[in-house]
């Protein structure tokens, strides 16, 4: 009752921003592929923890049609911040225990957990100050009708690899809603290869309930951060004709192709994780689910990648590593692979 008490009270927090609006950006649209597997783990794969992501992203170009869904995302208070077509998605995620392939079920091990979800989003974008905020909404389902170890039982099967077991032991059918703002924000730009970026971040809904602070570092080849919501290469740059109230570097403003390194760390305060403790509304179902006392209060995440981009397509792998999430686990890692292709 607790957790549910205290979701519903962060939604009526967030509820007076969501009605602000904003000025129509002139972002292209685009589709966005993403993979995160532990088996593009660098020199080993495993199945273990956090096992599988796939995700889908699809932003259609703006358009003068406004049919007042911008109306249900918050906006940045400045003057000139801009809004994005509203962004629409799918994804599905996968979770072992640290050994997928014994038939016991270890206590204070991680369950088995199964999350897939659709989604709506926007970013308020304000290239002139150099900073963003990205909203996005889900609602979906935890649990074995979201099919996750029938589509891992049957990966491993046809490419003949050792078939994980424990799937009847999951987490139990539940609500998945939630909530995830990100804010973004330059913070120092020395040299034209080189960008400081920091990051806050907050989820709250019937899945998990955290708060992240960080920062992220480029280098290489790049355009300005906030110069493009997809990361993709721009026509023509968003500050042509306007003056901005920070540093940016002319050479950042409209290459063709990029190259860059990037590095982020995050550190995260959590408050709840169901696809741990089990849902809200069924987690007495939940076949095995571990206590709130057996979960870390704190924990953290890091994470490193390479992109290469152009114009219309763009290609990322990257690297990441979490500290453990509960009191008897280990520290997990994974891979990601992603692309974008610009319409």
């Amino acid at each position: 009752m607790f957790r549910f008490i205290f979701t519903t009270l962060l939604f009526v927090c967030f509820s007076p921003i969501v009605f602000a609006q904003g000025k129509k950006s002139s972002e292209r649209g685009f589709i966005r592929l993403s993979n995160d597997n532990d088996f593009y783990k660098m020199r080993e794969g495993t199945d273990q923890y956090y096992t599988n992501g796939l995700f889908l992203e699809y932003q259609p170009k703006n358009t003068n049609r406004d049919l007042g869904i911008r109306r249900i995302f918050p906006k940045l208070t400045t003057q000139q911040a801009t809004y994005t077509q509203p962004r629409y998605g799918f994804g599905m995620l996968a979770y072992t225990p640290l050994n997928a392939y014994d038939t016991t079920n270890h206590l204070q091990d991680r369950p088995y957990a199964g999350w897939a979800y659709l989604s709506a989003g926007a970013v308020s974008n304000d290239a002139i100050k150099g900073e963003r905020l990205t909203t996005t909404y889900s609602l979906g389902m935890l649990g074995p009708i979201t099919r996750q170890g029938t589509m891992q039982i049957w990966f491993h099967e046809s490419t003949k690899r050792k078939v994980p077991k424990g799937w009847d032991r999951q987490i139990a059918n539940d609500l998945a809603l939630n909530c995830n703002l990100l804010y973004e924000r330059m913070l120092w730009n020395p040299a034209s290869p080189l960008e400081f970026i920091a990051i806050a971040d907050a989820n709250c809904g019937s899945v998990m309930n955290y708060a992240s602070v960080g920062g992220m570092f480029r280098l290489g080849f790049m355009n300005d951060y906030f110069s493009a919501v997809s990361g993709l290469s721009p026509k023509v740059t968003k500050l042509m004709g306007r003056q901005p109230t920070r540093r940016v570097i002319s050479d950042n403003l409209n290459r063709k192709t990029q190259m860059y390194f990037y590095a982020k760390g995050l550190g995260r305060a959590a408050l709840d994780n169901s696809l741990l403790e089990g849902g809200y509304l069924n987690f007495k179902n939940s076949p095995y689910k571990l206590l709130k006392a057996e979960t870390t209060k704190f924990y953290a995440q890091y994470e490193f990648g390479y992109v290469f981009t152009t114009r219309y397509f763009s290609i990322l792998f990257a690297q990441t590593f979490r500290t453990k999430e509960f009191k008897l686990g280990q520290a997990t890692q994974w891979g990601t692979v992603g692309i974008v292709v610009g319409m």
